[in-house]
């Protein structure tokens, strides 16, 4: 009977005879068009010079600090690293020394400060 038009229909897809307005989906991220030449073109970094750049900041940083904090020379005033380099120093008399029981075990001397208590005591009784 009575038989209607179509409309035409709408297509988000782009024709030769009608632009599309809509945006279309990239794969790229960056919408910007590439620098000079396609990335296949641009030099690529070796994984083992990354390595080695990355070893070498965890190496470096730290053995810097150390060797500002506890030896580098700053002059003979007061200065921020003067606690810390004496706990080393102290750390270290520690180590390299004998306790006065384990001077008597290994059959040394006893500190010359004993011996004159010592000789002291003798000489009053």
């Amino acid at each position: 009977m009575f038989s209607r038009a179509r409309p035409p229909r709408l297509s988000l897809r782009s024709s030769p005879t009608c632009p599309s307005f809509v945006r279309r989906v990239s794969k790229k991220s960056n919408p910007w068009p590439s620098a000079e030449g396609a990335s296949d073109e641009q030099p690529k970094t070796r994984t083992w010079v990354t390595t080695a750049s990355r070893i070498s900041n965890f190496l470096i940083i730290p053995t810097v600090l150390l060797y500002a904090v506890f030896y580098a020379d700053f002059g003979d005033h007061e200065h921020v690293f003067q606690p810390p380099r004496r706990w080393l120093e102290a750390q270290k008399a520690s180590f390299f020394s004998l306790s006065p029981e384990e001077q008597k075990l290994a059959g040394l001397e006893p500190p010359s400060s004993e011996l004159s208590d010592q000789s002291s005591g003798a000489n009053t009784s």
